[in-house]
């Protein structure tokens, strides 16, 4: 069944997302490759207060400022309704477009 056109403009942006998070957080979005499996609503919006960056070692605190600052942007593209929180069919989508990141994360 072929996806409408909502579906795939929400897969783009999260892929670009995580284009974009590859090429400035490489060790972050490392992270999150590995926690794939596990992913939930919680945990991506757990991801806008820096823990994830706590967990490579000690940030510096402009660059953990600046992975928040992209973690809220990225939530706000993974919520696509609009609505408050990430719902679970949300985080299902995200989690394809990181299963895709996965296989080419460097």
């Amino acid at each position: 069944m072929p996806l409408c056109p909502a579906a795939v403009s929400e897969r783009r942006l999260g892929m670009f997302a995580l284009i974009c998070m590859q090429t400035r957080f490489p060790a972050a979005c490392r992270s999150l490759v590995r926690k794939k499996d596990r992913l939930t609503p919680e945990m991506l919006i757990g991801l806008t207060d820096g823990s994830l960056m706590d967990e490579q070692g000690e940030p510096d605190e402009e660059e953990k400022l600046a992975f928040c600052a992209f973690a809220e942007e990225l939530c706000a593209s993974i919520n696509t309704d609009g609505r408050e929180g990430i719902t679970d069919q949300e985080c299902r989508a995200f989690d394809q477009a990181l299963a895709i990141s996965a296989i080419t994360s460097l």
